[in-house]
């Protein structure tokens, strides 16, 4: 995290933003303890390669209920059935959290490491919950809306898994709703960088005002999944 980031979370929280975080889990209890009261939402993505079980559960308990958490784990191919019974076990613990199982994508492109069709249907299922934040929950859902009216409502590694994000020519709200900024303090309007950098943290630059037509084959990162598209059939944040 950066190493401001505390200053940065009591700044925005002082300020009125809605401030939702995105980490591994790995700081400290305390750490967790002190930046508790500046978050509205949380998402902790769980990777099986080098997290402490019991250290992430600790986060956990720190956060909920106070804290709407949605939790992404990482399921490596080869580890699946434990990383499925680590995901069984937070979900007892969390009956209110959200919790997707997430694919993982080779290279961070958009092709899918190989699943078997069971390890995929498992994914597919998911771990439904009861949340205690039905209001407040972290962005983890979006509603597909087709033309003549139909609604689905589906999480973004279900979009991936069903292979709806093949969304080139859909106009995006990238830059709308979402921004990034990388380490050198570039500015883009999402994740997949649609656009080109629009700017550079410290220079006067305009922010977008329109959506964006998408050029990417797949829409991979499931941040950029959960901005708002439309076209014939439109996915919609909710």
């Amino acid at each position: 995290m950066h190493p401001q980031i505390v200053r940065i979370l009591e700044e925005a929280s002082a300020r009125g933003f809605s401030v939702s975080l995105i980490s591994n889990a790995s700081r400290t209890h305390r750490f967790w303890t002190k930046i508790k009261p500046h978050l509205n939402a949380v998402i902790l993505t769980y990777h099986s390669e080098f997290v402490d079980f019991d250290h992430f559960k600790g986060v956990g308990e720190i956060l909920v209920p106070d804290v709407p958490m949605h939790i992404n784990i990482t399921m490596k191919p080869a580890e699946f059935g434990k990383i499925h019974a680590d995901a069984l076990e937070l979900r007892q613990a969390f009956p209110d959290a959200t919790i997707s199982l997430k694919p993982l994508r080779v290279d961070f492109a958009t092709e899918l490491y190989e699943y078997s069709d069971a390890q995929m249907a498992i994914m597919d299922a998911g771990l439904p919950g009861c949340s205690g934040h039905p209001d407040r929950l972290p962005r983890a859902t979006m509603t597909g809306r087709t033309a003549d009216g139909n609604r689905n409502r589906l999480r973004a590694n279900e979009i991936i898994l069903r292979n709806l994000n093949r969304l080139m020519g859909y106009r995006c709200n990238a830059g709308l709703e979402s921004l990034r900024i990388n380490a050198s303090g570039q500015v883009f309007r999402a994740t997949c960088g649609v656009g080109g950098s629009i700017g550079t943290l410290g220079e006067t630059f305009e922010l977008p005002y329109a959506p964006i037509s998408c050029t990417a084959h797949k829409c991979g990162c499931t941040a950029d999944i959960l901005i708002t598209k439309s076209r014939a059939e439109q996915f919609v944040r909710r």
